[in-house]
Order: structure tokens, then sequence, then C-alpha cells
């Protein structure tokens, strides 16, 4: 029967405010994970994952076509005489963009000891790319040079890269400059051998081993501190007289007036 009057029927009355409540609730959490979504991932994560990105391209740029180009590379120094904004803000974005993945990989782990799955497929992306994108970073300085000459060969500074190789004791990456076509002996801008950086920063064994290789001694002065090369270089006549003959060291002859014969 129904309620006399229009009456409301307080049963069915409960059931739908309840229903209302449960509604506007589900509602709420929805917007709730949806704005922690879309803070979380597209407005944080891709802001962060741009702006490392230019940093990190630039960066691997330097190792690569500029030091193929111009020689070693202060790393960073090129963005920042350019873009000095730019260099701080991909710095800011490097920086963000570390916190973001730890936050990613603890959200990760937490979700799978709750056995909730994993994270959404977009998150897995941007995640992957970014963890490479950052492995870029970590790549030593001497592994770029490497590959850029496995792909180009020498650049027109190869010398300078030589020397920077020996002053870093990078005996590999002097081993593959030498078998890629680069004179042992040549100087750089300074006019320094391989050899003679070696030899000027102690790196005894490299300097060895280009000697091994055919390096000149007599073309690099400072070896000749080491008695080993010493010994095998051309005696050191540093002064020559006008004539173009060594100058011999002055012989001193004592005489004793005793032993003068008479005057006749």
């Amino acid at each position: 029967m129904r309620p006399v009057g229009g009456a409301v029927n307080p049963a069915k009355a409960l059931i739908q405010c309840r229903t209302t409540r449960a509604i506007m609730a589900t509602m709420k959490l929805e917007a709730r994970q949806q704005a922690v979504s879309i803070t979380s991932l597209p407005a944080f994560g891709i802001a962060f994952f741009v702006l490392a990105a230019i940093a990190i391209g630039e960066n691997v740029y330097e190792q690569t076509v500029l030091t193929w180009l111009r020689g070693p590379q202060m790393i960073g120094l090129s963005i920042a005489h350019l873009h000095p904004l730019l260099l701080i803000l991909g710095s800011a974005g490097i920086l963000l963009l570390h916190f973001w993945l730890a936050w990613f990989f603890s959200q990760s782990v937490k979700r799978l000891l709750q056995r909730r799955g994993w994270m959404d497929r977009q998150r897995m992306v941007l995640a992957v790319v970014s963890a490479v994108l950052l492995g870029l970073l970590y790549i030593p300085y001497p592994w770029w040079t490497s590959f850029t000459l496995m792909v180009a060969g020498p650049g027109p500074c190869a010398p300078e890269q030589l020397t920077f190789a020996a002053l870093e004791e990078q005996q590999g990456l002097v081993a593959m400059l030498l078998s890629r076509g680069v004179a042992i002996d040549a100087k750089d801008r300074q006019g320094d051998t391989a050899l003679e950086t070696a030899c000027r920063n102690h790196h005894i064994e490299l300097a060895d081993y280009l000697v091994k290789r055919g390096a000149n001694l007599d073309a690099a002065p400072v070896c000749r501190q080491y008695p080993d090369f010493a010994s095998r270089m051309k005696p050191d006549y540093e002064k020559i007289r006008e004539d173009g003959l060594p100058k011999v060291p002055s012989t001193t002859v004592e005489v004793n007036s005793s032993s003068r014969p008479p005057v006749p």
C-alpha cells in the first residue's frame, strides 16, 4: 500500500540516503586518485623528464660531437655559456627526476607487497625511459670518446684527445687512438706529446707502453728525470757555442810554481 497523503517511507529514504553518500564518497575518492595521478605523472613527471632530457642531451653532445670537433671539453661549460638558465633548469630537472623515480619505485614495491599489482602502463613507460635517460648521465667520458672513435674515426683534434687520454692514464683509449691512425708523437696545441704528458704526470707504465709502441723519447725531454728513459736518450747539450759545436766543460789545470823549469 502507498503511504497516505504522499508520506515518504523512512526505510526507503534511509537506503537512498546511504546510497547517495556512498556514491559521493566513491566520486571523491576517484577524484582524489585522479588528482594524485595528475600531480605525480603528467604534470611533474613529464616536466622533470623534459628538463632532464635537454640537459642530458647537451651533456652527451659535448662528450661526443663537440669533443670530436674541438677536443676534450669541460662538461657543462658550453651550455653554461650559451644558455645559463637552461643549465640551471636542466640540473634541477635531473635532480627532481631522481626523486620522482625513487618515489615511483617505492610505490611500485608497496603495491606489490599489498598485492595490488603493477603501476599503470603510462607510469611504467615513463619510468623505464627516465631510467635509461639518467643512465646516459653516468656513462664515463672515455667510453663516449671510444664510441665516437668507433663510429666516426679520429677527428681534427685527435692529438688533444691523445694527450688528454695520457693525462687521465687511459691506456685503453690511448691504444684505440693509436690503432685508428693517430700519430704517436702528435703534439697538441701546447706542443706536448702523449709521452711527455705521461712522464710529467708520473704515469710510468703508460710512458713505458708508449715507448714500446715507438714513441720518440728525445721528443719528450721531461722523461729524462727517469734513469731508465734517460739511459736511452741522446746526451743533453743544454748550451751550444756560437760556432755550432757542443760546449765542452772547461778543465782547470793546477800549476805548481816550484816545478817550473829554470829560466835561461
